[in-house]
């Protein structure tokens, strides 16, 4: 992490792990597999799933004891990138859990909804970076061709982090371009009706829970990852995915999409105070 201002913020975009044992990822230590896991060749696959089997055997090196969600090797769309375990649901009401980290030489994961991506921040002792946190952190960043159209990595794709070519004056990489990341921000998809006016709706999937949640006063509409629902609030997410162009930038703001939403060019970015 690297401080900026009264709080911390990851240096690269959120990776999502766990360990294969079920013990809780230290991200120090999976950052040293990782480099220990490149030095010796691994291929990105073997990385991610956390299988080489020459040296995964009766000796196994630290990379083994890791696997990586939500980018896997090759994914091309929403749903292929999507492989997040059962037990780390849509709806972040996991039962075994997953932790975000800040991991030089790997895809950035994705297909991650709000939920998630809290979630899987909180389990490593950080938060999903706020609105205003991620508006100061990204201070500096260059708007040019080689962040905001992805001319750094494979075409038409994300890249993969520590590649150095966007550090915002902190030395925070990949604010604007490569994903647009979820912030800590909710708000009204449209005007206040009033609750007199009867603006009430259950929009959340039926997997939340027992459907009995409602959003009252919200008049408007935001995409909850399969269609545009009335009622549902907005998450905010920020500064443009890799094919943005001029668009991606450190005012770039959606909020079109419910914190149910997740794309593949949408992942997360985690911080926590000093």
């Amino acid at each position: 992490m690297v401080p900026v201002g009264d709080f911390c913020v990851d240096r690269y975009e959120a990776s999502v792990w766990e360990r294969k044992d079920g013990k809780p990822v230290d991200c120090e230590a999976l950052q040293d597999a990782v480099e220990e896991a490149l030095a010796r060749g691994w291929s990105e696959s073997e990385i991610y799933y956390g299988n080489r089997p020459s040296d995964c055997g009766a000796s196994p090196v630290a990379a083994c004891s890791y696997r990586q969600y939500g980018s896997p090797p090759g994914c091309t769309s929403q749903t292929a990138c999507d492989d997040y375990p059962a037990e780390f649901p849509d709806s972040g009401n996991w039962t075994k859990p997953l932790y975000s980290c800040a991991i030089k030489g790997v895809f950035p994961s994705r297909s991650m909804t709000w939920f998630q991506a809290q979630q899987a921040c909180s389990n490593s002792g950080r938060h999903l970076i706020t609105n205003g946190e991620w508006q100061q952190a990204v201070a500096g960043t260059p708007d040019t061709t080689a962040c905001n159209t992805n001319s750094a990595g494979p075409s038409g794709d994300a890249w993969k982090t520590g590649h150095g070519t966007c550090k915002s004056s902190t030395s925070v990489e990949d604010m604007i371009g490569n994903l647009w990341k979820w912030v800590d921000l909710w708000g009204q998809a449209g005007r206040d009706m009033g609750i007199s006016q009867g603006a009430v709706t259950a929009p959340w999937p039926a997997s939340y829970g027992d459907g009995g949640d409602k959003t009252w006063t919200i008049n408007g509409e935001s995409h909850d990852g399969t269609m545009l629902k009335t009622g549902l609030p907005f998450a905010a997410f920020r500064g443009g995915s890799w094919g943005a162009g001029a668009e991606a930038g450190a005012f770039a703001f959606l909020a079109s999409v419910g914190p149910s939403g997740w794309y593949w060019d949408l992942g997360a970015r985690c911080a926590r105070g000093l």
